[in-house]
């Protein structure tokens, strides 16, 4: 396994974070609080919170899916996402390459689809419980909008989204009136 050592991170961490090979292929990243493991097709199986003792994933799903759902918006094309658009989804789960990043503590994913392609490289800081999803698209598509899906074991009410302008709350959930 590869390390990267930092120094002044809190006492509470490690000041490492190694890389590995997963059982079954793929890789599993882990800086002492958080442990991340993606499988051979690039997706995060598990992000296990290793202070809270507690799998954030949803149960028998995978992160890190890159979805396609055509764009064909009610008004307002490239602006307008209808709440219908979850109806159809290509799930983008085949990977070009999945391996070690050139740092030797982050993997390297790449995929093309169509006539486009996305390289990301997903890695862990010392210190903190946060993955980090650099993604640099390739795009060539039309009538199509690439979606993230991270589906979280997370009960709560509502979330924050940031902007450049501050911050504002969604619900967790769609089955309200409006």
């Amino acid at each position: 396994p590869h390390q990267a050592v930092v120094e002044d991170v809190p006492a509470a961490a490690t000041s490492e974070v190694a890389l590995a090979p997963r059982v079954g292929g793929g890789h599993v990243l882990d800086n002492g609080l958080l442990r991340v493991e993606i499988d051979a097709r690039g997706l995060v199986v598990s992000a296990y919170d290793i202070d809270a003792d507690r799998e954030t994933i949803a149960p028998g799903r995978a992160a890190n899916l890159l979805q396609i759902h055509p764009d064909f918006p009610n008004m307002w094309d490239a602006w307008d996402v209808d709440e219908f658009y979850r109806n159809t989804v290509t799930d983008l789960v085949d990977a070009d390459e999945v391996v070690p990043g050139e740092d030797g503590v982050s993997v390297r994913i790449v995929r093309s689809f169509g006539a486009s392609r996305v390289t990301q490289v997903l890695s862990l800081a010392p210190g903190e419980r946060r993955l980090g999803i650099d993604t640099e698209v390739d795009w060539h598509e039309t009538e199509k909008f690439l979606k993230l899906a991270f589906p979280l074991d997370v009960h709560a009410e509502r979330y924050a989204s940031e902007t450049q302008f501050g911050h504002f709350y969604r619900p967790t959930h769609t089955n309200t009136s409006w």
